[in-house]
């Protein structure tokens, strides 16, 4: 189940099965704008930790990682007994986030390089994040059918994406993706919404966890808006 998890991925990013012009791979010339100092103030990555809802102990994927922005904000969030796998498919960006974790000290970081199908994790997750990745996935409902299969039990994806807002900085607008596109695809990989925030300045955020889970649980039980 989770090579499956790992050849979805690789998947993913290489064979189009939607009409949405999905986004092109980042690449290290831009990558200096992502740690931006002024990018706290829009990324609000404590607002993302807390729709996560992550605890001591957890298990998180970080998937797209780039240059991990959001990891020292999940390896503190999950605490020396959890784990961040900071999946990354492109060599360059892998390199950039093994430097990181070590210049950090991030011991509870493991990057995985997903270049080849040779991806294995050895547990399911609890959390798993899309950062400005979700508009690159060429075969999005593939890799959320295999992003659902690696959650346990009350696991959480966020999706957190550009708004197609064209008045937003970010990419152009026909790379962007509504998130009732998002909403739409990911229903057809058994994922539900359960919550959502227009709190963030420049993008949207959907939480989504196991549809048949969501629907057993009354209305009290699912997360608020972040």
């Amino acid at each position: 189940m989770m090579r499956l998890f790992a050849l979805c991925l690789a998947l993913s990013l290489a064979t189009a099965c939607t009409p949405h012009a999905r986004a092109p791979l980042s690449d290290l010339t831009t990558a200096h704008e992502w740690d931006a100092p002024d990018r706290d103030e829009w990324q609000m990555p404590h607002a993302i930790v807390q729709a996560l809802e992550i605890k001591p102990g957890m298990k998180v994927v970080d998937l797209g990682a780039g240059t991990g922005y959001m990891l020292p904000f999940l390896s503190e969030a999950v605490g020396p007994e959890g784990k961040v796998y900071a999946v990354e498919i492109q060599k360059d960006f892998a390199t950039m986030l093994r430097f990181r974790t070590h210049h950090e000290q991030l011991a509870n970081v493991e990057v995985i390089e997903d270049t080849a199908i040779s991806m294995t994790l050895t547990e399911k997750v609890d959390r798993v994040l899309l950062l400005n990745t979700y508009r690159q996935l060429e075969q999005p409902i593939a890799m959320m059918k295999a992003v659902r299969a690696a959650l346990n039990p009350g696991g959480l994806v966020v999706i957190v994406d550009v708004r197609p807002d064209p008045r937003v900085e970010g990419p152009p607008p026909e790379q962007r993706l509504s998130p009732n596109t998002v909403e739409a695809e990911a229903r057809g990989a058994g994922l539900t919404v359960i919550a959502d925030s227009t709190h963030l300045p420049r993008d949207y955020l959907l939480v989504l966890a196991d549809a048949e889970e969501a629907a057993k649980l009354p209305p009290s039980a699912t997360p608020t808006q972040p």
